[in-house]
């Protein structure tokens, strides 16, 4: 077994009983209290965030350097120097901090508790202009026109998305012509580990997707992005641990990359 094989082994061994006790009775309640939900899940973001954000820091810095030498697709834009940016599941908006000042953003989240969110802390995004916040899931971004953004960010979506490939029609849909999708997703084991099987379990059995808002632990994106007719399609595979982020032990393999419309 890997190192992390045994540390999740000793965690199961000292804490499984309590933890799926705990797990068990927050799924009854989530069940039976949708709103319950969202605000748990969304106070909860707000912690996770800013540790898995610093533990992906090199990695993020990496993957949206380009945005600093991209150019609008939109003429009035491009005069500017400015981009249209939409981002799929903003969470906190921990990826903010990486657009090109003054860049022009639609952020969609499902949850309606992180809009306010935004509307409180909207000081941490004053480099940007913040077009509208649309309360949706990523398969379903009527509101936004087609071929309109020059960016597309999704990061830890395609985990949770109920249709992967409605979610990356609609991201195909909005890009203009020669617009990049920029993508990190959690995936699972590539390898069969003992994590991985941990990985299915907690998928399979509904406990995972339930407490984390529809998170499966058992999905590797790379081909429904392969297939859905992108162009210039580059990733990689990495592997992220982090003490500070006790949950990276269980998703630690990474799918990153970008491709173009």
């Amino acid at each position: 077994m890997s190192a992390s094989d045994m540390l999740i082994l000793s965690y199961i061994s000292s804490y499984g009983l309590p933890i799926l006790s705990l797990l068990g009775l927050i799924l009854i309640l989530m069940k039976n209290f949708k709103n319950v939900k969202c605000k748990l899940f969304s106070k909860f973001l707000t912690k996770f965030e800013q540790s898995y954000g610093l533990a992906m820091k090199i990695h993020k810095e990496a993957l949206f350097a380009p945005l600093d030498k991209l150019e609008s697709l939109d003429w009035k834009l491009r005069n500017e120097g400015l981009i249209r940016v939409l981002e799929i599941g903003v969470r906190t908006g921990e990826n903010l901090k990486y657009y090109p000042r003054n860049s022009r953003v639609t952020l969609v989240d499902k949850n309606v508790y992180l809009q306010s969110y935004f509307e409180a802390n909207s000081s941490r995004i004053s480099h940007l202009k913040v077009e509208r916040f649309i309360v949706s899931h990523g398969d379903d971004l009527r509101g936004v026109p087609s071929n309109s953004v020059d960016v597309v960010v999704a990061t830890l979506v395609l985990c949770s998305a109920a249709n992967v490939g409605a979610v990356l029609r609609e991201i195909r849909r909005v890009l203009a012509p020669g617009g990049k999708y920029y993508f990190m997703e959690h995936v699972h084991e590539r390898s069969p580990t003992f994590l991985r099987t941990v990985q299915l379990l907690l998928s399979a059995s509904g406990l995972w997707p339930a407490v984390f808002d529809g998170c499966h632990l058992d999905r590797d994106a790379a081909r429904s992005i392969e297939r859905a007719s992108f162009k210039d399609l580059s990733y990689k595979y990495v592997s992220v641990e982090d003490s500070r982020v006790p949950l990276l032990n269980l998703m630690k393999s990474h799918l990153i990359g970008s491709a173009t419309k």
